[in-house]
């Protein structure tokens, strides 16, 4: 019984952590920032395509909400 609880964290950690994988790289940028650009390619050179973001914040008018 003392052996499952040592192991359960780890497990639950490998499974939940699988789920942010199927998450858009869109999906990670806070609220008040928009999507400037965005590159796809392996940039560790690990086989596996890495993302980059390039995000703005978003500034407030007086009228509109506007990027800058």
């Amino acid at each position: 019984m003392n052996r499952i609880l040592k192991i359960a964290p780890f497990f639950l950690l490998i499974v939940f952590g699988c789920k942010a994988q199927d998450s858009e790289p869109s999906d990670f940028i806070p609220k008040g920032y928009t999507e400037f650009e965005k590159y796809f390619g392996d940039l560790n050179k690990d086989g596996r395509k890495d993302c980059v973001l390039i995000i703005k914040k978003n500034r407030y008018n007086k009228y509109r909400y506007k990027s800058v």
